[in-house]
């Protein structure tokens, strides 16, 4: 008597696999592009606010959600201004979208080479709506 093996196996029907977008398409308050990753490995982030590009913007998976955040404006003796946005991670199909809503909070920072004689709030914010459009693609 021969002992024989069955092997079997259990495959999730591809419309049942989802996976997290990678590639965020941003209308609104911000716009531009969010790369979760991309073929070096590492995010990609080109966003304007008010048509000014978003310096040095950084990536993070957080708790509460993708968050985006970059130096808008650098005044010396007089202002900064930063953003920092709030986008969902959108689980989905791959070749599938979803638009899902997010949020940007405008920071303005008044500065001064003497900062002692600032006065009254050093911050201002605007909070602006922002569109997301999430899809999953090959990076």
């Amino acid at each position: 008597m021969s002992a024989t093996t069955k092997h079997t196996s259990t495959t999730i029907a591809p419309a049942l696999t989802r996976e997290d977008a990678n590639h965020y398409v941003l209308t609104g308050g911000v716009t531009g592009t969010v790369d979760t990753t991309s073929i070096t490995g590492r995010p990609i982030v080109s966003i304007e606010v008010d048509g000014t590009p978003v310096a040095d913007a950084e990536l993070r998976q957080t708790p509460i959600g993708l968050e985006v955040s970059g130096v808008v404006e650098q005044v010396p003796d007089l202002k900064t201004v930063t953003v920092t946005m709030i986008l969902p991670v959108v689980r989905l199909q791959f070749g599938e979208q979803i638009t899902a809503s997010g949020v940007a909070l405008i920071t303005t920072t008044r500065t001064s080479i003497a900062p002692q004689i600032l006065e009254g709030a050093l911050q201002t914010y605007e909070v602006r709506p922002v569109a997301a459009t999430a899809s999953a693609v090959i990076s």
